[in-house]
């Protein structure tokens, strides 16, 4: 049988899978597990208490206003400049932690065991989205629903569809809907350094638009418009030159 017909009958069978996903809303009972203050999920879905060992605190409203000083277009300062450390990870020690590393960061620590090391600070819950987004996650607990197949969803606006999902599918959306603002621009660099250390700078330019996150919209304009697409990016490379350089997201 060759690698195509198999690979074709797979994906026959993913997509038998896939239609035996549930399409229910989560109920008005569940949803109101859901909120600013006060319930067991935070308004988007996370855990809202910390962990039984203190070391993730419960989440509280996260920064909602920017430090006295800060001027829009300013590097972000520390929020927590008063914050020691409370140890640091290095090659001689990180088995003591090994169940908190991925295996990237043990593999930094056997390539470079004299220079790579890891500062531990306490951790902080920072995260804080705008009021009408926290609203319109917890509506959609109630209101999305995905489309037959999964490859897609209704009744949701402005951020994660499935706060509280059901099935991995629904999780997936979350990631790929997920609140970022209604439209981003900004300048950016990024390298992939190799193991001998050599690298190159790639600049870009990056104007993104998010129709699914218009806070101005209705639920209905936004089903209409994300039959065009849930968000729309240009990317344009500054550096290194390239002449055949393009990014279709």
């Amino acid at each position: 049988m060759g690698n195509w017909l198999k690979k074709g009958i797979i994906f026959l069978i993913i997509l038998m899978w896939g239609g035996q996903l549930a399409w229910a809303k989560v109920s008005a009972d569940e949803a109101k597990k859901l909120g600013i203050t006060g319930t067991p999920l935070t308004p988007v879905g996370a855990e809202r208490a910390g962990n039984a060992d203190g070391t993730i605190p419960e989440w509280t409203g996260g920064i909602t206003k920017p430090p006295a000083g800060f001027n829009v277009g300013d590097f972000h300062p520390m929020p927590f400049p008063e914050d020691k450390k409370l140890f640091t990870v290095t090659a001689e020690n990180y088995e003591q932690h090994k169940e908190l590393l991925t295996d990237g960061m043990i593999a930094l620590f056997k390539a470079y065991p004299k220079t790579f090391k890891m500062h531990v600070y306490p951790t902080h819950r920072t995260a804080s989205l705008p009021e009408w987004a926290y609203k319109d996650c917890i509506d959609n607990a109630t209101q999305a629903e995905l489309v037959e197949g999964g490859n897609g969803f209704k009744g949701a606006k402005g951020n994660s569809p499935f706060p509280i999902p059901q099935s991995g599918v629904e999780a997936i959306w979350n990631h790929v809907t997920h609140y970022r603002g209604h439209s981003v621009g900004k300048y950016g660099a990024q390298a992939a350094p190799t193991r001998n250390g050599d690298y190159t700078i790639m600049k870009m330019v990056e104007t993104i638009l998010l129709p699914y996150a218009d806070p101005k919209a209705t639920r209905k304009q936004i089903e209409r418009k994300n039959l065009f697409g849930l968000f729309f990016a240009n990317y344009y490379i500054t550096r290194p030159p390239c002449r055949y350089c393009f990014v279709n997201p």
